[in-house]
Formats: C-alpha cells, structure tokens, sequence
C-alpha cells in the first residue's frame, strides 16, 4: 500500500492521464478531471471528496515541481500513515 500502490498510481495518474490532458486542456481543467478520475478510480464513494482532494494535491505538487519521484514519495507516506492508522484502530 505504501510503496507499490503509489507508484503505479502516480505513473499512471500524474505520468500518464494528467500529462495528456495537459496537452489539449488548461492546467486547471487537467488537474480537476485527473484528479476527479483518480478520486472514481478508489471505488469508496464516501471517501470521494478526500480522495479528489489528495489528487488535487498531488497534481498541483507534480506540476510545481515536475517530479514523478515527489508525488509517489507523497502519495506513499499519506498511504502509509493511513495503514497505520487503520491497523492500530483495528487493533485496539
């Protein structure tokens, strides 16, 4: 989840969708509608909002910096700290 998982999301999400969408769209519009797919893409509909705000996030940090390298390394601690977190509330 922390490390495989943002990886193949990223490439695809920011590396792949994004980028294409950059090329015929403002950036604004790219970054919503990747973003809004990478929400979709998670399956849980009441986590929609938080997963649309993190791939805003990650989108806006990709496009700042023009990294893949820095939106996977985002991606997997906010997908680590949240394993944790559902491990230790399953567990206590």
């Amino acid at each position: 989840a922390a490390v495989v998982a943002p990886i193949c999301e990223e490439l695809f999400f920011r590396g792949m969708l994004y980028r294409y969408l950059l090329r015929r769209w403002p950036v604004w519009a790219a970054a919503v509608v990747s973003a809004t797919i990478f929400a979709a893409f998670h399956f849980i509909p009441i986590l929609i909002p938080v997963f649309l705000f993190l791939g805003l996030i990650l989108t806006i940090q990709y496009e700042i910096t023009g990294s893949l390298t820095n939106s996977m390394l985002l991606h997997g601690a906010g997908n680590a700290v949240t394993t944790v977190l559902v491990y230790i509330s399953l567990n206590s």
